[in-house]
């Protein structure tokens, strides 16, 4: 199976797994050594050739502390690559531990594009009187929840500040309204 994020990889690795990688990302980066004039440095024997790309690539993300466990390693070679081609990362040397340093240099100043990315999208409040609009089921188990945990542990002191209370007595007044008709 292809790890195409850190935790994939460490996931292969911790259940003794070979980690495979992308094709095209290893391609990519000898692209990178043409592009920044070090591919002479870069083993010429094929297999050689490939396990100084993928150490390349674990030193850069999969064994990198900072780098994020989710990200797709196709979403942020792009821009490194971009970014050190035009001169808009330093570059302190082409072996692997100047090219960690120089992707660890970068990666601090651009990591927010990569982890802020909201998981759930936000819910709006909506603001005085919700709880009116919520269906019965909800205030049900609302105020049956809030009576079991108060009657189970009364020294819990769950209603003891007042936005517990204030909540609990909304819960409460909404509860009497739509079910004590009922019984009567």
């Amino acid at each position: 199976m292809i790890a195409r994020t850190k935790a994939e990889a460490q996931q292969h690795k911790a259940i003794g797994t070979r980690v495979e990688y992308e094709k095209e990302l290893l391609n990519t980066l000898y692209r990178f050594h043409s592009d920044i004039g070090a591919n002479k440095e870069l083993p010429t024997e094929k297999e050689a050739l490939k396990s100084y790309l993928i150490r390349l690539h674990e030193t850069l993300t999969v064994n990198n502390p900072i780098f994020g466990n989710d990200i797709l390693f196709s979403d942020i070679y792009p821009e490194w690559l971009m970014a050190v081609v035009y001169d808009k990362a330093t570059r302190y040397g082409n072996n692997i531990s100047a090219l960690a340093r120089c992707f660890n240099d970068w990666y601090k100043m651009n990591a927010d594009k990569y982890l802020n990315k909201p998981m759930n999208p936000v819910v709006k409040r909506e603001g005085k009187g919700s709880i009116e609009r919520w269906p019965d089921h909800v205030i049900k188990s609302q105020y049956q929840t809030i009576l079991m945990l108060n009657s189970n542990s009364p020294d819990f002191g769950l209603l003891e500040s007042k936005g517990a209370k204030s909540y609990f007595n909304s819960i409460k007044q909404e509860y009497i309204k739509r079910f004590m008709n009922e019984s009567a």
